[in-house]
């Protein structure tokens, strides 16, 4: 009996984990940062060797900013990725054409043969574009050279239709690129914000607890350590 109170006990234990004196939430930490910002700059009294309370409030201020781009980042590279998988199944649609110009004029089974020289590779059992973007972009620069080289360049689906297509997913790779970038730096200057506030914030628990040893918590409360709250 005592065994299975004690496995009980642990296990109770286990399942529930001590809270932390920061939270983790992004939007939580940068309001008990604020607070305590606001707090400290009025506190001059208070002061850490290795940085101050300007320091400290221009850091809150780059971190808010961080978080308001990174959702609008991810806002405006949601329409680009849309658009890019709307013309990768385009191409994937239009390329039957150019496999039909290629039977037409070699027969289907020696058409295979060709199909490297557009570009086209063997992909889940059917012969289609590369799927990773990268190399999609020169299989369209193949494709467009042997359209012409072909003589296909005059048809329907010929040199026009796909010199369009390469141009506008070019364009659209480029601009998802560049997107992907400006986030990708958004979120290595939000990750180092969050370092040095949390570094900051915690020197200030323990500056707080050593000078006003007979009443901490509540001096923690004051200043916005509300573990309740998160």
């Amino acid at each position: 009996m005592t065994d299975t109170n004690t496995s009980a006990e642990a296990t109770s234990k286990s399942t529930h984990t001590k809270k932390g004196p920061l939270p983790r939430k992004e939007k939580d930490l940068y309001g008990v940062a604020t607070f305590v910002s606001e707090k400290w700059g009025s506190t001059p009294a208070l002061t850490l060797i290795w940085t101050d309370s300007k320091a400290f409030k221009d850091c809150i201020a780059e971190f808010g900013m961080s978080l308001s781009s990174k959702d609008g980042g991810g806002g405006e590279r949601a329409p680009v990725t849309q658009n890019l998988k709307s013309l990768d199944k385009g191409i994937d649609a239009d390329l039957k054409h150019l496999k039909g110009y290629l039977s037409e004029k070699y027969g289907a089974k020696e058409a295979l043969a060709y199909y490297p020289k557009f570009g086209i590779v063997k992909g889940d059992n059917k012969y289609v574009l590369p799927r990773d973007r990268n190399k999609r972009m020169a299989s369209l620069d193949l494709l467009c050279i042997g359209v012409a080289a072909e003589g296909f360049a005059d048809k329907k689906y010929g040199k026009a239709h796909w010199e369009a297509i390469r141009a506008q997913y070019k364009e659209l790779y480029k601009g998802a690129s560049e997107l992907d970038g400006k986030i990708s730096t958004e979120v290595a200057t939000k990750q180092m914000c969050i370092l040095q506030i949390r570094k900051t914030l915690n020197s200030i628990i323990k500056l707080l607890q050593a000078n006003y040893p007979d009443n901490p918590a509540a001096k923690l409360r004051e200043w916005g350590f509300q573990k309740e709250k998160y």
